[in-house]
């Protein structure tokens, strides 16, 4: 490669992630988002790392699984939306949640 050419590469490089602050250099995004349509795009609830790679550990939830799920559904809780089966059966028996008891209290 001549050194025109390997300027030219460079000032592509360079353009395409001043346009897009989530591109972490050689067209590939940085961890928290994925390549969406040439634009990098943060990860859906529930995902997280390079490219999305990763789910949410047991007990963690939402957008960079940040948040805890409720102790008493821990073992239940979707990632992406904290849905726990716990809360949708007392929510059937009792028409209502338990003061303190539901989505990120």
């Amino acid at each position: 490669m001549d050194i025109l050419s390997f300027v030219t590469f460079l000032n592509i490089i360079h353009v395409s992630t001043a346009n897009d602050p989530n591109k972490c250099g050689s067209g590939s995004c940085c961890s928290g988002y994925f390549l969406n349509d040439n634009i990098c795009t943060e990860c859906p609830p529930g995902t997280y790392g390079f490219n999305c790679g990763e789910e949410c550990n047991e007990g963690y939830y939402g957008r960079e699984c940040r948040k805890r799920c409720p102790l008493e559904c821990v073992r239940n809780c979707n990632s992406a939306t904290e849905y726990c089966p716990v809360f949708e059966a007392y929510l059937q028996q009792h028409n209502s949640l338990p003061r303190g008891m539901g989505c990120g209290h």
